[in-house]
């Protein structure tokens, strides 16, 4: 399986599941941090169903963004829940260019809030209130949180997120860098792990400062949790590292 050259408006697609079973509903909690501002949104989830919201969301001093939060969500055996989620967060206003933009599909355990995806001041948090389910303390075996620092004319940048095995997820951010803005699109495929864990993951990236030339690369790299980061690509001004840990 290789990785789709495809990033939102993929934010708009359909996500898909059918449910197998009578559906409870549940809620799946958004907080999408930006330095000391939180944007948060509770959307009602039933089992199997794509649930959908677009609208303004307020950091409760007044300041409003537009959001797009697209979410499905399934029960598994191990008592984890798989979340599909599409994210998009707007400029100040529902102006501008939407600064955090995210698509993936990983595993979350009922009533644990977890740190889904960051780079630089943005942080996205995930957490499914689960109603009349055993609690799971330990995330799925098989994710990863991927950590991919691209580092541009000496300055590293660096993005992470969840991700589950065969599944494909996009991260589209402008981060600001000493007063500059950087600008970030990252495709990311994980592989299924072997039996030491190890797996291959392919990426594309495309990345640009402010008076710099883009920089776009694509490739695969094998990975294994807890490892150091790896230059999996460089350039004469540029290199991207990524790594793997556990989430």
């Amino acid at each position: 399986m290789k990785i789709r050259s495809v990033l939102l408006p993929a934010i708009m697609m359909t996500l898909a599941w059918a449910p197998a079973y009578c559906a409870d509903t549940h809620t799946v909690d958004l907080s999408v941090v930006y330095k000391g501002d939180t944007y948060s949104f509770a959307q009602a989830a039933e089992e199997g169903s794509q649930s959908t919201f677009s609208g303004q969301v307020s950091n409760g001093n007044g300041t409003e963004r537009s959001l797009i939060f697209n979410s499905m969500i399934r029960r598994e055996g191990d008592g984890n829940f798989r979340l599909q989620y599409q994210v998009e967060l707007g400029g100040r206003g529902g102006k501008g260019k939407p600064p955090v933009q995210l698509q993936a599909d990983f595993m979350l355990p009922p009533n644990r809030r977890v740190l889904a995806a960051q780079g630089g001041d943005w942080k996205v948090y995930l957490k499914i209130k689960a109603r009349a389910v055993k609690n799971v303390n330990t995330p799925s075996a098989k994710d990863s949180r991927i950590t991919a620092n691209a580092v541009l004319t000496g300055m590293p940048l660096p993005l992470s997120l969840i991700v589950s095995p065969g599944t494909q997820s996009s991260y589209v951010a402008t981060i600001e860098k000493n007063g500059m803005p950087y600008n970030y699109v990252l495709n990311l495929l994980a592989g299924q792990p072997d039996r030491a864990g190890e797996f291959t993951l392919q990426y594309q990236l495309n990345f640009k400062g402010t008076g710099t030339d883009a920089v776009q690369t694509s490739g695969e790299t094998r990975l294994k949790p807890g490892s150091r980061l790896k230059t999996a690509a460089k350039g004469d001004n540029w290199q991207l590292e990524v790594r793997a840990a556990k989430p």
